[in-house]
């Protein structure tokens, strides 16, 4: 029995992800063009998931996420080789399960011609079963200059229609695997704050339909344990300005970006000001 996200359609201007390919940890990251290019392949094959079928897109259409066609040999190799790694309950115990996205991949030599693949077996049955799952914003997905944005955009998407939920705090070291960090990469906080968690919260705040924040949270004695994340929908008026932002200059957004993220560090001193004051 087909759970309820393949009846879920794209449309255009935006393309259905399963919970299950949002929240998970890359064994090896990819990059920013290898995320959009698996959200294309996905969104190519939607309608014929679950059949066993080998898929097909032409690299015509695969321009979009890179003119550079001489790149698309790298990031097919990388999704080929990454392993995900997620967490899924059988008989009602969790299990960490491991597998790739991607089976097979075939690629015309001529630059005009078709790249041929297939989802792995697991792929294909998490699809089949998945409940839950994003809506993401094709115009959006460009518009997103960093990987880190744009897995922090999918992770917010998903839990967009939450009832009585607007934040959640996450394990650091889970969430920076979330978002696409490297075990060994930015292991100082003030390296994660100023080259991954500003610009990915800055960039989705500033360019999507999602207000979100940060908050960094510390065991007493210890170094910082937990991130706490919060979220909500903007109304019309403020999606409207985020459409407007997205055609700004890329000079332009990161002047916002800068002063929204002095915006968030002073939220974040406060919050820690105020625990240590109690």
């Amino acid at each position: 029995m087909k759970g309820a996200t393949l009846s879920a359609k794209n449309n255009k201007y935006s393309f259905v992800k399963p919970a299950e390919f949002i929240d998970v940890v890359e064994l090896t990251a990819l990059k920013l063009q290898d995320k959009r290019l698996f959200n294309e392949l996905l969104a190519n094959a939607w309608e014929d998931i679950g059949e066993g079928k080998e898929h097909t897109i032409h690299k015509n259409d695969i321009k979009a996420i890179d003119k550079n066609l001489h790149r698309l040999e790298d990031s097919l190799e990388r999704l080929m080789g990454t392993i995900i790694k997620t967490l899924v309950a059988i008989d009602g115990e969790d299990y960490t399960r491991r597998f790739h996205f991607l089976a097979r991949v075939d690629d015309a030599i001529r630059s005009d011609g078709l790249v041929i693949y297939r989802f792995s077996d697991d792929a294909e049955e998490l699809m089949l079963n998945s409940n839950m799952f994003a809506r993401i914003q094709r115009e959006i997905m460009f518009a997103l200059s960093s990987k880190y944005s744009l897995s922090l955009y999918e992770v917010l998407a998903k839990r967009m229609n939450l009832k009585h939920k607007q934040h959640e705090i996450f394990e650091l070291d889970a969430f920076r695997g979330m978002i696409g960090v490297a075990e060994k990469q930015y292991k100082l906080i003030g390296q994660l704050r100023e080259r991954v968690l500003d610009t990915a919260f800055g960039e989705v705040g500033q360019l999507t339909n999602v207000g979100c924040a940060y908050e960094l949270i510390r065991v007493r004695g210890k170094g910082y344990t937990h991130i706490k994340v919060t979220w909500f929908a903007k109304d019309p008026s403020a999606s409207f300005e985020a459409q407007k932002k997205r055609s700004m200059t890329k000079d332009q957004q990161l002047g916002e970006r800068k002063e929204h993220s002095e915006m968030l560090r002073k939220i974040d001193k406060q919050a820690r000001k105020n625990r240590n004051n109690r």
